[in-house]
Order: structure tokens, then C-alpha cells, then sequence
């Protein structure tokens, strides 16, 4: 073999290597970038001023009688939780893209929130209110 044709193979192992491992570091990124991502969100969802939102929803709809202030400042608190229900769509609409260049299901398939129903399936009914509760 002639020493070009070595030096061209050589450089063509040397290049598949190189590009091996840039994919690999792509996909160790893409990992922790969606993993931080679902992490920001689940502290979002979690946080005390989320509680406080859906404190305020559930008060006024439990109320017997609601001022006009109470309205306008139970709408923006409305409001403002479906912005944040809304940023959460779209990370995870984020993490159902990336599946494909991370290879893990977990985190894109919502586990704790698409199966948790399953797990505990009297949830949704412990946590509504009675029907004598519902208010006007």
C-alpha cells in the first residue's frame, strides 16, 4: 500500500472517532439540559407562589359571595396559573422532542404525572370537593 493510501485511512479512522465522540458529548448535554429542564418545571409547578395561586382559585370558588376586587384579583391569579400550566406544555413539548437524540423515555413521557392516576386511582376523587361544597 502506498503511504497515501494509508495516511487517507488513518485520517478517515481519525474522523469517525472524532465524530463518534462530539455525538456522544451532544447527547450527554442534550441528557442534562432536559433533566434541568424538568427539574425548573417541576419547581415551578411546586413552588409557594404556585400554591398560593390555586389557595386563592380554590377559596373563591368555595365562597359563598365574591366582591368585584375579589373577582378582578382571583382573574389575574387565574391567569397567571395558566400562564405557568402553559410554560409547562411547552417544556414538555420541549422533552417529547429531544426523546429522539436522548433515548430516555422517562423524562419525556411525564411518568410522575401521566401514571400517577394509575398508581392512585382515588386521588381525583379524595381531592375534589363533596357536591354540598361546590358553591354558586
Amino acid at each position: 500500500m502506498k503511504s497515501e493510501s494509508v495516511a487517507a485511512v488513518v485520517s478517515a479512522a481519525i474522523a469517525l472517532g472524532a465524530a463518534f465522540v462530539a455525538l456522544h458529548a451532544a447527547r450527554g448535554n442534550s441528557v442534562r439540559a432536559a433533566y434541568e429542564l424538568a427539574r425548573s418545571l417541576y419547581t415551578e409547578l411546586t413552588s409557594k407562589d404556585t400554591a398560593a395561586l390555586r389557595s386563592t382559585l380554590t377559596f373563591c370558588r368555595l365562597a359563598e359571595s365574591r366582591t368585584a376586587d375579589d373577582t378582578r384579583r382571583v382573574l389575574d391569579d387565574y391567569f397567571a396559573l395558566l400562564w405557568q400550566f402553559e410554560r409547562i406544555r411547552a417544556g414538555r413539548e420541549s422533552l417529547v422532542g429531544q426523546r429522539r437524540l436522548n433515548g430516555n423515555n422517562n423524562v419525556s413521557n411525564a411518568e410522575g404525572t401521566e401514571h400517577g392516576s394509575a398508581r392512585q386511582p382515588g386521588l381525583l376523587r379524595r381531592t375534589r370537593p363533596a357536591p354540598d361544597q361546590t358553591g354558586p
